[in-house]
């Protein structure tokens, strides 16, 4: 038996799988009766692609006004901000090394993103992605194990120091 199609195993490229990100982080902000611009984030560094996602809506300006909550896995966070330092955020650095086993998340109103362990490299092309939309049970919990991650995490940079660097004009670094 013959197939005329080709089978490609190399998984999404990694410019899709940005505008897939910035895409879900838009429609969610953007969707009708969610008041809050206030985003979760659990990412492996500064460098992960769910934190670039977020920073290119927030440069972008379609959506003004979000801010972030954001824990990162690896104490070697490097710079948490984008050039122009536009996302106002609270940045914390889990102290449980364990969390390396955990997947990604963005939490965005009632919709959440599951990215690949963060032990992966993100770059890999068969990374492992979910989005869940309107599942307030599922919503509820990651706040909830979100809330929990970031009660137990070390602060790295306070809302305050954020807004400092950014009037100062420099990108924020640990």
């Amino acid at each position: 038996m013959r197939f005329s199609a080709r089978f490609h195993a190399e998984g999404p490229r990694q410019d899709d799988k940005h505008a897939r990100i910035c895409n879900f982080i838009k429609e969610h902000l953007t969707a009708g009766g969610n008041c809050s611009r206030t985003v979760l984030v659990v990412a492996r560094s500064a460098q992960s692609p769910v934190l670039q996602a977020l920073h290119s809506v927030v440069r972008d300006g379609v959506v003004p006004g979000v801010e972030a909550r954001i824990v990162i896995a690896d104490d070697d966070a490097g710079p948490v901000a984008g050039d122009g330092g536009e996302l106002a955020c609270d940045v914390r650095i889990a102290n449980n090394p364990r969390l390396l086993d955990a997947h990604e998340q963005l939490i965005v109103g009632d919709a959440i993103w599951y990215g690949d362990s963060m032990r992966r490299d993100p770059m890999k092309r068969d990374a492992f992605e979910c989005c869940v939309a309107n599942d307030l049970v599922a919503v509820r919990g990651a706040r909830a194990i979100f809330d929990n991650l970031w009660q137990s995490a070390g602060l790295l940079l306070a809302r305050d120091v954020v807004k400092e660097h950014r009037a100062e004009g420099a990108s924020l670094s640990r």
